[in-house]
């Protein structure tokens, strides 16, 4: 039947593409099982916790534009598929920006949260903060490749996501072996960055290739709002960060949860303020996105 055969010949790929990713945390994976001991838990560790983000934010918004792009491209509506492409980066942007300086502001008191105040040391929690510090610095990266995989599947290419993937993948092995000697656990952290950073970097260079434009100058429009109201936040966040250690002791489990809520809480605060005050597109969407359905709740 030709569909089947079609069916089989683009999942191949796409198979291929999902144990790529998996063969790299892998092989990482082995590389921590050589460095001291601990390193292994560690770097699982910071994995599952910086994948949430990636999880919550970069996935969902794949899956949600896919269908979208896929009968846009269908209908040959490539500048609807431009459209859609770029909007999703950008509210991706929105969420990922802040998350990302959270993430890096408050890395100790996060990785405490997770695993209980006193279930690792203060080296482990050093050890285990600055290794997901590194994984929170590629949020971007890494979730931009959901949605620049996600781009080719539409236009019936499984097989450009495969190859920018095996390649991404081999970097991130001699990265690993060369960051290691000088970083330990930390330097697998960094050499998976480096790969998913160069994954999402080919895959948009191809993809532009394939559609002409991907509006990067209306991404680049949305950032200019962005980065100064992250920035701005961020600042905000270090102030209250050490006006709230002063009082408030990384103890227990409470004491750590109640650091990451007030700060969070502080600065969310001041970047919703920021972006609502210069008129951003991203934040009317979302504003207006959650009042759609906190009235279908209302008509239910």
């Amino acid at each position: 039947d030709r569909d089947t055969k079609e069916v089989l010949r683009k999942m191949v790929p796409r198979v291929l593409g999902i144990g790529m990713n998996q063969l790299l945390f892998l092989v990482l994976t082995v590389i921590a099982s050589t460095l001291e001991a601990g390193s292994v838990t560690i770097f699982q560790f910071a994995y599952n916790v910086e994948f949430f983000p990636i999880g919550v934010f970069g996935v969902s918004y794949a899956i949600a534009a896919f269908p979208t792009l896929s009968e846009h491209f269908t209908s040959n509506r490539l500048e609807a598929f431009r459209e859609v492409f770029a909007s999703t980066i950008r509210q991706l942007l929105f969420f990922l920006i802040p998350v990302t300086i959270v993430f890096l502001l408050l890395r100790a008191q996060i990785v405490r949260v997770v695993v209980g105040a006193g279930a690792f040391d203060w080296t482990a929690t050093i050890l285990a903060a600055d290794t997901l510090a590194f994984f929170a610095l590629t949020f971007i990266p890494q979730a931009c490749v959901y949605i620049l995989a996600r781009a080719f599947f539409a236009t019936h290419d499984t097989v450009t996501p495969l190859t920018a993937g095996i390649v991404s993948a081999i970097l991130g092995v001699i990265s690993a072996f060369l960051f290691t000697k000088s970083f330990g656990v930390i330097g697998l952290a960094m050499a998976f960055g480096i790969a998913e950073t160069v994954n999402a970097g080919l895959l948009w260079i191809l993809l532009r290739q394939k559609m002409g434009s991907l509006h990067e100058s209306h991404i680049m429009a949305g950032l200019f709002k962005l980065i100064p109201a992250a920035l701005c936040s961020g600042l905000i966040m270090l102030f209250v960060r050490s006006f709230v250690v002063r009082f408030i002791q990384l103890d227990t489990f409470m004491n750590v949860l109640s650091q990451v809520v007030i700060t969070g809480l502080s600065g969310a605060i001041v970047y919703l303020g920021i972006l609502f005050f210069l008129k951003s597109q991203e934040f009317e969407s979302f504003f207006s996105s959650m009042t759609r359905r906190q009235l279908k709740k209302a008509e239910s």
